[in-house]
């Protein structure tokens, strides 16, 4: 466990709600964050099965692709890709001649092709994301492979739902190949880095032979670490997600630490460096406010070690 060292001050990144926000927002993402937590559960569950497994088994790795296809689906990035895919279809009337009128028709050729454009990559992926559990192939790798592939086929089915729908004919192959090549490079891209650790098999598995704190949280509260506390006989363990009761001893949870910056406060209390905001002092006791505004009492012997840092960081 290292001292904290020359960190950068951090805001506390968690969200906090907004009182001016509509009830049916605040709705719909307790529904999404629900669902999008229970489905990184889920598929922690059919990765330990997978790990389990002495040979391959088919049911269970494709059971695992359509797991980590909901969770695409249940990310902002892919709705906010989606619509700034349409209104770039309806503003500049891209895939379609310059200056061509085509009345009625603009909207349904709009759809059928944001249908196709969003269902294509899912199907893909479903064949595609076998590879990174199997062979271990690196989502990145997968990105490239994946929007390249969906690329040549969007390609190739938009000039024909065109002439099937529009009364004029539509830019071909060649002319629209690489606008698809990057949309698809830049959407696929940034849904990935947003679900990298929660679908990731390779994560998954240094996970569970880690001998770190990681290990011990389940698959919705891994995070950023904030502090470890000793309840009787079990270890609070808080991260930016939430937090975790685990039943051990608390001198070993801090073994588990690792090489994870931050310092022991108390002989009951461990805080991450980039949790710590202000130190105070009531009477004869001394407290360490944390940035999300909890306080953990800072034992006598402590205080000068957290106040050296506080003012030197």
């Amino acid at each position: 466990m290292q001292d904290c060292t020359s960190i950068a001050k951090v805001e506390h990144p968690l969200l906090q709600p907004n009182p001016k926000s509509s009830s049916i927002l605040t709705r719909l993402e307790s529904w999404r964050s629900k669902h999008f937590d229970q489905g990184a559960l889920h598929l922690g569950l059919t990765y330990q099965q997978i790990l389990a497994s002495a040979d391959i088994r088919w049911k269970l790795i494709f059971r695992a692709a359509r797991q980590i296809i909901t969770l695409y689906f249940l990310t902002y990035e892919l709705y906010v890709l989606v619509l700034g895919l349409v209104l770039l279809l309806i503003t500049t009337g891209a895939f379609i001649q310059p200056g061509v009128e085509i009345g009625m028709a603009r909207p349904v050729f709009i759809g059928i092709l944001t249908l196709i454009t969003v269902a294509l990559p899912a199907l893909l992926h479903f064949f595609l994301l076998p590879l990174h559990i199997i062979f271990q192939a690196r989502l990145w790798v997968l990105t490239l492979i994946h929007s390249l592939l969906a690329s040549v086929i969007l390609s190739g089915i938009e000039p024909w739902v065109g002439s099937m729908i529009l009364p004029v004919q539509p830019l071909g192959f060649s002319d629209i190949f690489l606008p698809n090549l990057v949309i698809y490079l830049f959407s696929i891209g940034i849904i990935t880095l947003r679900v990298r650790d929660t679908v990731s098999y390779s994560a998954y598995k240094n996970r569970h032979d880690s001998s770190g704190i990681d290990s011990l949280l389940p698959p919705a509260l891994r995070g950023k670490l904030a502090y470890i506390s000793a309840q009787d006989h079990y270890v609070k363990i808080v991260t930016l997600k939430g937090e975790h009761l685990h039943r051990m001893p608390f001198s070993a949870a801090v073994k588990m630490l690792g090489n994870t910056k931050g310092m022991l406060v108390h002989r009951s209390h461990w805080v991450s460096c980039n949790a710590m905001l202000i130190l105070e002092k009531s009477a004869d006791k001394y407290a360490l406010k944390l940035r999300d505004g909890t306080c953990i009492p800072v034992a006598k012997s402590k205080f000068t070690q957290v106040q050296t840092y506080l003012d030197t960081r």
